[in-house]
């Protein structure tokens, strides 16, 4: 769900984070992938568009509980059938490295298979967050389902403090 949240079109326009293949490396680096020098080119950052909207409009579908389109399951389908990242055990045996060079599109293709995992799971449940001014999506895993914002440090805290404050007023 990290790469729909990096921008798109329409609203998410405002919150496009990538702009240019170098930026699209520099999240490869700073998400949780913590992949670095990864070579980006146009036409990976033109497939990471196209897979960040298929996992929008999916995942909105599902949390809609819509039908989802069969232009952006292809999509999803078509890109996770790229090779993959390539793991390999560092030499002390303990830790987990990846084959060099990587590629970005083995990058999006193990993006993609992930969100085939996360959407093909019949327990899923995707809430948007109830922030109104957060248009974010998030997966909620709480035991109970009742999870209401994409972070409480962020969305969370901002809507407590606002209610405390319209309360202390």
């Amino acid at each position: 769900m990290d790469l729909a949240h990096t921008g798109g079109k329409g609203a998410a326009k405002a919150f496009e984070r990538l702009h240019t293949p170098e930026s699209l490396a520099t999240w490869f680096a700073e998400s949780d992938l913590q992949l670095h020098g990864v070579k980006v080119n146009q036409s990976d950052l033109s497939l990471a568009y196209d897979l960040r909207e298929a996992i929008w409009n999916i995942a909105n579908d599902i949390r809609e509980e819509n039908t989802v389109e069969k232009k952006y399951v292809e999509i999803i389908n078509d890109i996770a059938a790229y090779p993959t990242l390539i793991s390999s055990l560092s030499l002390d045996g303990k830790n987990q490295d990846w084959v060099v060079p990587i590629k970005a599109k083995s990058i999006l293709s193990m993006i993609a298979r992930d969100a085939i995992k996360l959407f093909a799971d019949k327990k899923i449940q995707i809430q948007q967050c109830s922030n109104p001014t957060c248009p974010l999506l998030f997966v909620d895993t709480s035991r109970p389902k009742k999870r209401r914002w994409c972070s409480m440090e962020r969305c969370g805290n901002i809507t407590k403090v606002s209610r405390y404050r319209k309360k202390d007023r």
